[in-house]
């Protein structure tokens, strides 16, 4: 394969104007906005809106660093477009307190960029997909001439690590991702399914919010951390990688990207990749807390054994989600984003049915509160 480029800038804030500077030089360092982007084009900016959070919070994708790319888009001559769909339902009620919330709304309000407002979904087929023939996706998407995604650099409970990859799991329209958690509810299965989006969707480009960046049990409830840094590639999963090492993760321990590289859709090593902008030793700290493999040991046994036997050893052998009753306010957006319906509120504290839950963490996902917290398996490998 070619060998992919991935640009690096450092970038200490989100001072606007810092932050503009910066994705300019990001995007001169591949060629410009018009290496990606033709006049006419209807591009689709694609973000990180998880759920309703301030930028502080380290959830979603920072307002100021789609501003730059917004505007780089307008000059080359395309029309941006500015959407996502959220956990939960997709309804404009919930897109409006989303974007409220995450700093988009007045943006829009002053007429500094446009937002998708349409809740409408395409079946689109997909032969070339390896475990995905078809898929619910968000229409204004697949309507678009072209699709940037601008990931927020994380960790994730489940899938380990979330950035240009797994940020097309947004495509699909609101609680229709429920139904694949409940399909694919094994970490490389998947993963899969995440790598066959990419193929579907095939987005020119990917820009990177690094700035503030959150490790441990992301992507919603884990501790933030300053990287100060900003990241693009037209390889998202190249640009995963680099997001990997600069996270100074093992490789070989995360799933999505040796998935990836046995499809033939990354290099197999990092040094096949070119370097572009600042030096990734410039913008490298600490070693970031990462989640391990969400099954433990039963990833390692549930091929030689009935997974209904496997469940019942509980937290010895599989990470769980639990809740900190301290923290829980009982609003039950756990019980109503399960995919699996394991759920229920009893007297304001959530009662998690244990012989259903797969693991997903969706749950730790949407909680506002972040009080569904991970219990550790007892045995691991």
């Amino acid at each position: 394969m070619e060998k992919p480029r991935v640009a690096v800038r450092k970038c200490r804030d989100y001072d606007s104007e810092r932050v503009r500077e910066a994705v300019g030089k990001l995007l001169s360092d591949l060629g410009g906005m018009g290496s990606f982007v033709k006049k006419g084009e209807r591009v689709v900016l694609k973000i990180n809106l998880l759920r309703a959070a301030k930028w502080e919070d380290a959830i979603t994708t920072h307002p100021h660093v789609v501003m730059a790319v917004y505007g780089l888009v307008e000059k080359a001559g395309g029309e941006p477009l500015v959407a996502d769909s959220p956990g939960g339902q997709f309804t404009q009620g919930r897109l409006r307190s989303v974007y409220d919330k995450c700093g988009f709304l007045e943006l829009e309000k002053k007429g500094e960029l446009k937002l998708n407002w349409n809740t409408d979904s395409a079946r689109t087929s997909h032969p070339d997909g390896k475990i995905l023939r078809s898929v619910d996706i968000l229409k204004v998407v697949k309507d678009a001439d072209c699709v940037i995604t601008m990931p927020k650099m994380k960790t994730h409970t489940m899938a380990q690590i979330t950035g240009a990859t797994k940020i097309l799991y947004g495509v699909i329209p609101g609680l229709a991702k429920a139904g694949y958690h409940t399909k694919f509810t094994e970490t490389p299965e998947f993963t899969e399914m995440l790598l066959d989006l990419l193929t579907l969707v095939k987005p020119r480009l990917s820009v990177m919010d690094g700035i503030l960046g959150m490790e441990g049990n992301g992507p919603s409830a884990g501790d933030q951390i300053w990287s100060k840094v900003l990241l693009a590639s037209a390889n998202s999963v190249a640009l995963d990688m680099v997001m990997a090492e600069i996270m100074q993760v093992d490789l070989a321990k995360l799933i999505i990207l040796q998935n990836a590289i046995k499809r033939g859709m990354a290099p197999s090593s990092p040094d096949s990749i070119e370097h572009v902008g600042d030096p990734l030793e410039s913008v490298l700290d600490r070693p970031w807390k990462i989640p391990g493999s969400r099954s433990g040991i039963l990833e390692r046994l549930q091929r030689s054994a009935p997974r209904g036997a496997m469940r019942r050893f509980g937290t010895l052998l599989i990470r769980r989600p639990y809740p900190d009753v301290k923290l829980c306010k009982g609003c039950g957006e756990c019980a109503r984003n399960c995919p699996q319906k394991c759920i229920r509120i009893v007297n304001d504290v959530p009662v998690i049915d244990y012989k259903k839950c797969r693991s997903c963490f969706c749950c730790s996902e949407m909680c506002p509160t972040n009080a569904m917290k991970v219990k550790e398996p007892l045995f691991k490998l």
